[in-house]
């Protein structure tokens, strides 16, 4: 029996610093562990378009994402995310874009500005309509005086928990008040799936590719470790620079004639 969790990032760290951890496990293995948690996310979640329709200049995507688990999506550990990349390309150039991620792994606009910071809370989307926007799967706790918590020491609330609810998810159990989402009362269509309407304007055809993105660590939680630049804090962040890309866990494509 194997008991596969979703850390496929941290599996391939151990894998590449096997001498810095001192780990006696062959880093063979700790691929081997890593490819199976890719496999298992892969199974974890479905992507789909569920429209495509033009109005003049200004063309809809409807993107539905489902949960496959028996426990929320993405769950663990509360740095853990899902988001939506989508990329609208016209004769190869790139005229739309939301959710696409830089080569440190921060989510960011056409500009290359992070939108992802620390201390802020991204809201959940029913409908996107700039690079400025992502949206993203994720549970954000905070303290008590209603900042994002620096720690989970620190945790007395959640400020946002738009994790996709299992199937058969009931609101009305006695414990639900505990575990009920937050942040996504004004979606209609939340649950144990989602659907986001994306709008962007264009002059002619395009061609639409969507995936589905996960990533163990935001890059945003490293900033702790960054207030007090230890060598041990030092080495981390060398070591998960070369593993910072999300996983694409699902992967979806049309066309808007």
């Amino acid at each position: 029996h194997l008991f596969v969790g979703g850390n496929a990032q941290i599996l391939s760290v151990m894998a590449d610093w096997t001498s810095w951890t001192g780990s006696a496990t062959a880093s063979s293995e700790l691929l081997d562990a890593a490819e199976r948690a890719k496999a298992s996310l892969a199974s974890a979640a479905t992507l789909t378009i569920a429209k495509v329709q033009r109005s003049g200049a200004s063309a809809e995507i409807d993107v539905t994402v489902e949960n496959r688990t028996g426990h929320k999506f993405p769950t663990g550990y509360p740095s853990r995310r899902a988001w939506i990349h989508l990329r609208a390309t016209q004769n190869g150039k790139v005229v739309f874009e939301s959710g696409r991620a830089d080569d440190y792994g921060r989510i960011v606009d056409a500009s290359g500005r992070a939108l992802d910071d620390r201390d802020t809370v991204r809201l959940h989307l029913d409908k996107v309509d700039s690079d400025a926007q992502a949206q993203i799967y994720e549970l954000v706790p905070g303290d008590a005086s209603g900042k994002v918590a620096r720690s989970l020491l620190d945790a007395s609330q959640v400020l946002k928990d738009d994790r996709l609810l299992p199937a058969g998810y009931l609101t009305t159990s006695p414990y639900a008040a505990l575990v009920n989402p937050v942040g996504t009362s004004g979606d209609a269509n939340f649950g144990s799936s989602d659907t986001v309407a994306y709008v962007f304007s264009t002059s002619g055809a395009v061609h639409v590719d969507v995936e589905l993105l996960f990533q163990s660590e935001r890059p945003s939680e490293l900033e702790n470790l960054a207030a007090e630049p230890t060598l041990a804090a030092r080495s981390f962040f060398d070591m998960l620079q070369k593993r910072a890309a999300p996983i694409a866990m699902a992967t979806a494509s049309t066309d808007v004639p």
